[in-house]
């Protein structure tokens, strides 16, 4: 993956602002839920320091399965898109 930018483990990376794309492989919820549980933590850290933006867009399928990221205070705006059949989700803590 370094040869397409890759920093290593998402997981294991804590950005304090920027703005930042998502795509994961969509085979397996339990890593899609630790993926939004992580961008949500980062942004409630995030949130704390002053004028430090940070966001991320995550492009998704449509699941019910991330109803709980819906009611995030930094959810706002979902995006369906028929052609790609997926959802594209944008966090901001702005």
């Amino acid at each position: 993956d370094n040869f397409f930018g890759s920093l290593g483990s998402f997981f294991e990376y804590f950005p304090v602002k920027g703005s930042f794309v998502c795509k994961p492989p969509f085979t397996d919820l339990i890593s899609l839920k630790a993926m939004f549980e992580h961008i949500i933590d980062l942004l409630e850290t995030s949130d704390d320091l002053e004028e430090m933006p940070l966001s991320f867009i995550a492009v998704l399928p449509q699941m019910s399965a991330f109803d709980f990221v819906k009611r995030s205070k930094f959810m706002r705006k979902t995006v369906i898109s028929k052609s790609l059949v997926s959802t594209n989700s944008e966090f901001k803590k702005h």
